[in-house]
């Protein structure tokens, strides 16, 4: 018990005394008033965590589906481009998709700067 505490439940104790009051009542008195401490911070602590859970669920909810971002698309490749890009991403989950994606927007990139060359010429 903290020194704090103790002071408390003396001076409980002789208010209590002095009142005609016996000390198991006093003793009561400060139980309870202790155990509406514990359950006010209990009730913040709780709050605490669901604010938490809450802030979480955002986060992950907020994160966009794999499905929003990107489409199944069958197409023919040849076999040596196949087997090259098997070879670079093996071992690797989503790298085929990257490299494609990467590989895509370079090209496209390349595509647009050779444009704005040719009209600017």
């Amino acid at each position: 018990m903290s020194k704090n505490k103790k002071e408390k439940f003396s001076n409980l104790l002789q208010s209590k005394s002095s009142e005609g009051s016996t000390n198991k009542e006093a003793h009561k008195q400060l139980l309870e008033s202790e155990e509406k401490k514990n359950d006010k911070k209990n009730d913040n602590e709780i709050k605490s965590v669901n604010d938490m859970v809450r802030d979480l669920s955002q986060t992950i909810t907020s994160k966009p589906l794999f499905e929003d971002l990107y489409t199944r698309k069958t197409f023919y490749i040849n076999n040596d481009l196949l087997e090259a890009l098997i070879s670079l991403t093996s071992g690797s989950r989503g790298a085929q998709t990257e490299f494609v994606n990467d590989a895509i927007r370079l090209h496209f990139k390349k595509l647009h700067d050779d444009l704005n060359r040719s009209t600017s010429s």
